[in-house]
């Protein structure tokens, strides 16, 4: 009993792995972690900018978090209404195209109109809401397809995410910052998302065209059956061999 339990073990491992190399699940894994390091440029490195090549108050600084914040807020609360229109990979499309809006945005400022850096965080409200959404929603699909494995599958996205996306980005971005200053570095990003904007719209796109399902993974959709063909199904299933015919017999007419 206890080899068979281990081979069950052993195969559910083996169709997560499987799953991961999906290449619609792998192109997602992929994105969370160059959104993630995105995101680590403007969420751990911004001050400096602003503080160190603008001249901005740290009061500057705090009214930017806020209006970030207040910008997510509504997104996280209709964020069914949201998803129902846009659909996956629409949020996934917003969330980037706002994010290289708000970043590019970031190289034009100078100290005298440091003060647009206001609305520009705006969109970041935007991008972290509307990417956030989606990133657990595909989750959720991700444990569905697994048939299991709620605890590790919300743990791998957030370790792409916060491990790796966010330590590159703090790193690589700390660095360019230093060697070719803050600009520079916000340029670079902001086309690095801008090719990744443009990588899921084109498969997003033909995803549609071809095969008419989103590039993100997607809940699959059961195929209805009436009630009395469901219990058939499950009491033959579940009955001994010796009954199984003796329930068909029973419930045909």
């Amino acid at each position: 009993q206890n080899s068979v339990s281990s081979d069950a073990d052993e195969a559910r491992v083996i169709d997560l792995f499987y799953l991961a190399l999906r290449p619609r699940v792998a192109a997602f894994m992929i994105q969370t972690i160059f959104m993630g390091a995105g995101m680590a440029t403007v969420e751990r490195l911004l001050f400096l900018y602003l503080v160190n090549d603008l001249g901005s108050s740290t009061l500057l600084c705090g009214l930017s978090v806020f209006t970030n914040v207040l910008f997510e807020l509504p997104i996280f609360w209709y964020a069914k209404s949201f998803m129902r229109v846009l659909g996956r990979d629409g949020m996934l499309i917003v969330s980037m195209l706002c994010f290289v809006v708000r970043v590019f945005g970031y190289t034009l400022l100078m100290p005298s109109t440091r003060l647009y850096i206001i609305p520009l965080e705006a969109l970041h409200g935007v991008t972290f809401a509307c990417f956030w959404v989606t990133m657990t929603d595909v989750t959720k699909t991700l444990i569905n397809e697994a048939g299991g494995w709620t605890t590790t599958i919300p743990t791998a996205i957030q370790m792409l995410y916060n491990a790796i996306g966010i330590c590159l980005g703090s790193v690589l971005g700390g660095w360019a910052m230093k060697e070719y200053g803050s600009r520079q570095m916000y340029r670079v990003v902001a086309m690095i998302i801008t090719f990744n904007l443009v990588f899921h719209s084109a498969g997003a796109i033909l995803s549609r065209v071809f095969y008419g399902k989103g590039f993100l993974p997607e809940d699959v959709k059961e195929v209805s059956i009436d009630d009395d063909s469901c219990s058939v199904a499950q009491d033959y299933r579940h009955a001994p061999d010796n009954e199984s015919d003796s329930l068909t017999s029973e419930r045909s007419p």
